[in-house]
């Protein structure tokens, strides 16, 4: 076991954090290895200097569940930097299912089949981006909606990103 353990380190770079949040705890485990010789489909992949497991256990009244994410990086970096990437790519990525619900009722959207989703999900990608980019009036994303429901002029400026 001892052995085991030490080739573990030597190979192996760990972190962790604990957060409680909104009545729930979640425990990340983010682990590093920079050992990637062994992989035969390096050559595939030239850049390739580590790989990153993330395992994420999230507690709460209704129980505990485990998640893990598996990423290959070009990065020669360590866990605590990677688990830094991770949260922060998260975060832009949950703020933006926000803005999607929030505004444009993504969750509610009844088009389940086909390309339809992919096709409509796309479409409010953009339209968000059109009107985040926009300068011209300081107002809210859903208030800069009803402008340009209102007004032609401010949907084409929007459209244009002039």
């Amino acid at each position: 076991m001892g052995a085991r353990r030490l080739h573990r380190k030597k190979y192996l770079n760990e972190y962790q954090t604990i957060s409680f949040d909104h009545g729930r705890t979640v425990h990340w485990k983010t682990f590093v290895t920079t050992n990637v010789v062994w992989f035969e489909g390096k050559n595939d992949w030239q850049s390739l200097r580590s790989f990153i497991l993330v395992e994420r256990t999230r507690s709460e009244k209704g129980g505990t569940s485990t998640e893990l994410a598996f990423y290959i990086s070009s990065l020669d970096t360590d866990a605590k930097h990677c688990h830094q990437l991770v949260r922060g790519h998260w975060s832009v990525e949950n703020q933006l299912h926000w803005m999607l619900d929030v505004a444009f009722h993504e969750d509610a959207c009844a088009a389940h089949t086909g390309n339809a989703p992919q096709n409509l999900s796309l479409l409010r990608k953009m339209a968000l981006a059109c009107i985040r980019n926009d300068t011209s009036v300081k107002a809210s994303v859903s208030r800069k909606q009803k402008i340009a429901g209102w007004n032609n002029d401010f949907a084409l400026r929007l459209l244009h990103g002039a």
